[in-house]
């Protein structure tokens, strides 16, 4: 009898154990999955000079239930990317004929209440829009409003705005079994020509430097275009090896040299998984996930036609463990405690500050050439 309830008690206890061991799995599991809602948009910048540029951008959305990874504009409380300010209004039209006094009526996009409205007035010289000065850049523009110029002589002219330019900061807690990054990423990437028309939808897709995933290194998550006729661009002037004279067309089936260029096959468009564009104000994202995060401070960058996209504005910054806040520095790469067991001898490592404000930093003021700040161990 005491035989079978000593072994009745083994039982249980074995069943607790194992119960709390999928408990305490789930919740590292639990905390290792992180979610960061973000859109791609349009914004816009002012330089020093006062010129307004258009740009795209990321924005935050909001924060996901049961995550506690965080997405914040990088330049921190001090800039119009935090309060949804808009960042200017730029031409896209100067018109003819308008007095020194247009009146500017700035629209907000359908779903958005700004907290505070902005104000702006048009500068007109010789008849025509120049350029607009934003007495109030507002708050809470989530979208980009729609401009309009009236005036009782002017006509053609046409403005647009977006809220201002930041990159974003994501930040995801390091867990020591890897933690796990999901991005919904929405892309508002749309645009309506000002005389009317279809839109123009421009596809974009996410890659984070030095971290495999969103699509990075599948071949049928990467998207390709058909290359571009080059039967003129290598002619036979061009194709050196052509024996033809120049002006001469490249018709000779001459297989030895070949006298025709070769065919150029598809090149690639995106490299990780496309976001199609919608219109602003949709509802409509696709997830991305990054498993297995890092320690460090990272690159996010659009990898659809990176050339263009990323110095359009399409930058951020990943810091897989804490990072700055006001005076505080945050932390790269966690510290790593001394280990003394005979069989695995680890000297205590100290915790390496984070790099992402400075590397972003560098980005604006290089005109915002790709570079990236990993501190190594």
């Amino acid at each position: 009898m005491i035989r079978i309830n000593d072994s009745k008690s083994k039982a249980t206890l074995k069943a607790a154990v194992l119960v709390s061991a999928l408990l305490v799995f789930a919740a590292a599991t639990g905390f290792g999955q992180q979610v960061v809602n973000l859109t791609a948009g349009p914004a816009t910048t002012t330089l020093p000079d006062g010129t307004t540029l258009p740009m795209w951008g990321y924005t935050c959305g909001t924060a996901a239930t049961g995550s506690t990874a965080t997405c914040a504009p990088l330049s921190g409380s001090s800039s119009g990317a935090t309060t949804g300010a808009l960042g200017g209004i730029y031409v896209l039209n100067g018109g003819s004929n308008y007095s020194s006094s247009p009146t500017v009526t700035i629209t907000p996009a359908a779903g958005n209440t700004p907290t505070t409205a902005a104000v702006a007035t048009p500068i007109v010289s010789g008849g025509v829009v120049v350029g607009f000065n934003v007495t109030k850049h507002g708050a809470g523009y989530t979208a980009a409003p729609t401009v309009t110029i009236t005036d009782t002589t002017g006509t053609g002219a046409a403005a647009a705005a977006a809220s201002a330019w930041s990159p974003v900061v994501i930040t995801v807690p390091f867990v020591p079994n890897g933690a796990s990054l999901t991005i919904n990423l929405t892309n508002n990437l749309s645009f309506t020509p000002a005389g009317g028309g279809s839109a123009n939808n421009i596809p974009t897709s996410i890659v984070i430097v030095g971290q495999v995933g969103g699509g990075l290194g599948s071949l049928s998550q990467r998207t390709t275009t058909q290359s571009p006729s080059h039967a003129d661009a290598q002619g036979c002037p061009s194709w050196f090896i052509a024996s033809n004279a120049p002006g001469v067309p490249c018709t000779s089936q001459q297989t030895n040299p070949p006298a025709i260029p070769p065919a150029q096959g598809p090149r690639v468009r995106s490299m990780a998984t496309e976001v199609a564009a919608v219109a602003p104000g949709t509802s409509s994202s696709t997830s991305l996930t990054w498993s297995s995060l890092k320690p460090g401070t990272y690159l996010l960058e659009s990898g659809t036609h990176p050339s263009i996209q990323v110095p359009m504005g399409l930058i951020g910054m990943l810091v897989v463990t804490t990072a700055p806040s006001g005076t505080t520095a945050g932390t790269a790469y966690p510290a790593v405690a001394a280990n003394t067991t005979h069989a695995a001898l680890q000297a205590a490592v100290p915790a390496v500050e984070a790099g992402c404000c400075k590397a972003a930093s560098y980005l604006v003021r290089s005109g915002f050439r790709r570079h990236t700040t990993s501190p190594h161990r």
